[in-house]
This record gives structure tokens, sequence and C-alpha cells, in this order.
């Protein structure tokens, strides 16, 4: 898991430099690898196959599909989600806000959710 200190540098880097900001805009595993996140490409990529793998089974297994509309959060935390990605997700698949709203109360205890 990345630390505290490698979030805010990459953050700060895409604040603060456009070269980098557009390199990740892109291509972020690339732009990571190059300005010497290589730990943060692999999480990125290991993140983006587990995504990968849960939208395949979203699609194929109804039962997975039934529970995830009953209980998003409760679903993508069973599925391995980490909480910090929860919002971002949920946000891209145009959740409710009431379900958004259970996020901040999943965060609050990560990493004790799930």
């Amino acid at each position: 898991m990345l630390s505290e200190t490698e979030v805010r540098e990459i953050s700060r880097r895409l604040k603060s430099d456009s070269g980098f900001q557009q390199a990740f805009d892109s291509d972020p595993l690339a732009a990571l690898q190059g300005a010497g996140f290589a730990g943060a490409a692999e999480e990125l990529s290991q993140g983006m196959a587990m995504l990968r793998r849960l939208g395949q089974r979203l699609e194929s297994e109804d039962s997975l599909s039934a529970q995830a509309q009953a209980d998003p959060v409760r679903t993508l935390l069973g599925e391995g989600v980490p909480a910090p990605l929860l919002e971002p997700i949920l946000r891209t698949t145009h959740a409710p806000e009431a379900v958004l709203a259970q996020v901040s109360e999943v965060e609050a205890t990560w990493p004790l959710a799930g």
C-alpha cells in the first residue's frame, strides 16, 4: 500500500507539474513509472485488474449483480475494493446520494470496514 508521503508527492506533482498531469491523463501507469513511482504504478495496475475482474463478474453472475444493486457499498467492500475507492467508483456508476452518504461512514472506520 502506498504511504501517505507517496500519495502527497503524487498529488503535489499532479497539481504543480503540467507535463506530469498531461502524461498521467494520457497513460497513468507510464506517467507514474516515468516519474519514479513504480510502486504506485504497480498498485494502480493491480487495482485496475481487480476492477475489470469485478466488472466481468457483475455482468456474468446474477446473484452478485443483485447483491450489488441491493447494497453496493457492502458488496464492493466484500469484493476487496478499498474504502478510499468507493466514492469514485460509486460516482462513476451514478449511485444515488443515499448510497454515497454511506461511504463517509465506511471511511471513518477504514481499514476496519469490510
